[in-house]
């Protein structure tokens, strides 16, 4: 059986995974800081978001999001008009820096609900792993998220 297949349009990409990302699936994009992890998940996001698809993109680094439209409207996948109709930025560092799990859990479930959703990001979700105690409860959290939207 063949596993169904969602382009990221972006042509090297969808060569490499051979068709693209699978669908249903939980990816994790790890890597230094600077190596664009960030601006790869923006341009498939924003590639799918002009195809209709919807994406709730949770940011735990509590960076305003106009410095991330200014730092990401320099590349060409960038469209502004996007953002709220297809993208829908979320900013959960206060829950994070304020060890609230229940409310981030809580928040994020209502914004599924409220969005619904085709992709969800968590940006970064190191900063959630840091944040709980153990590899398990980071593990549950995941596997959590991960159900939700399957």
């Amino acid at each position: 059986m063949e596993t169904k297949k969602i382009k990221t349009d972006i042509e090297g990409l969808d060569f490499v995974l051979e068709g693209g990302i699978p669908a249903g699936s939980t990816i994790i994009f790890m890597g230094a800081p600077g190596t664009g992890k960030t601006t790869l998940v923006q341009n498939i996001i924003f590639n799918k978001a002009k195809e209709g698809q919807r994406t709730l993109y949770i940011t735990t680094l509590g960076e305003p999001l106009h410095k991330l439209i200014r730092f990401q409207s320099s590349f060409s996948f960038f469209q502004e008009d996007l953002i709220e109709e297809k993208i829908f930025f979320r900013d959960v560092s206060d829950k994070i820096y304020n060890r609230d799990i229940d409310s981030l859990i809580q928040l994020i479930d209502r914004e599924v609900k409220n969005v619904q959703p085709n992709f969800l990001v968590i940006d970064s979700i190191k900063s959630i792993r840091e944040f709980l105690n153990d590899d398990k409860e980071f593990r549950k959290l995941v596997f959590n998220f991960s159900a939700k939207l399957a």
